[in-house]
């Protein structure tokens, strides 16, 4: 079974019940983050009104069975939900690093460019060398062409979004001896998506 299957971890009761065991490991602090991420993208971190309405994104595939999930909550694939699009070549030379917006590599900004790729908001993905990474443009950015960028439709929170990539762990996704991270396979990973609503109470709003 592919361990990014498993919608993982284990239950938040069992991780109050081993609290001690967790606070003496090494990687505690991890593991509690990795564990608080994969609670919060499963809707159990929030009030769930049942009253709100679902997402409206069509979920082709099926990532679990629906009745499982907390109320408004459904499953389905990556690829139902959101697109993996191809960043644009930018060599350093052609970068004007006059400051106006950020240039994303495959970890991070590498500079400055007095134009836009993309206008909106973007998770952006590493896709080759750090394939997986993943980094937040808030506002206009360039991506270069070592990552994706991922602008998530009006039914899903940025920040939500950024969360439930963590949980999906892509950059176990990598291959070959500069890794990379093929959409194709990312867009088969199964995930579930809450009302938006709810994603926004989850950051404060």
């Amino acid at each position: 079974m592919d361990p990014r299957s498993r919608t993982q971890g284990m239950r938040l009761e069992t991780f109050f019940e081993k609290f001690d065991q967790f606070a003496d490991a090494p990687n505690a602090v991890a593991k509690m983050r990795e564990l608080l991420i994969d609670v919060a993208v499963k809707g159990k971190l929030v009030a769930n009104c049942p009253a709100e309405a679902p997402v409206g994104i069509k979920l082709s595939g099926s990532s679990d069975d629906n009745s499982s999930l907390t109320a408004n909550w459904r499953s389905g694939l990556l690829g139902d939900a959101l697109s993996f699009e191809y960043g644009d070549n930018l060599p350093a030379p052609k970068r004007t690093e006059s400051g106006e917006y950020p240039v994303y590599g495959s970890n991070g900004i590498v500079g400055t460019h007095d134009t836009y790729l993309t206008k909106e908001p973007a998770i952006i993905v590493g896709r080759k060398g750090s394939a997986g990474a993943l980094n937040i443009a808030t506002g206009p950015s360039w991506t270069t062409d070592v990552a994706y960028f991922v602008r998530p439709p009006t039914d899903l929170d940025l920040r939500f979004t950024y969360y439930l990539f963590a949980s999906l762990r892509l950059d176990e996704l990598g291959k070959g001896i500069k890794p990379g991270l093929s959409r194709k396979e990312a867009y088969a990973l199964p995930i579930v998506v809450p009302r938006r609503a709810e994603a926004d109470r989850g950051e404060g709003g």
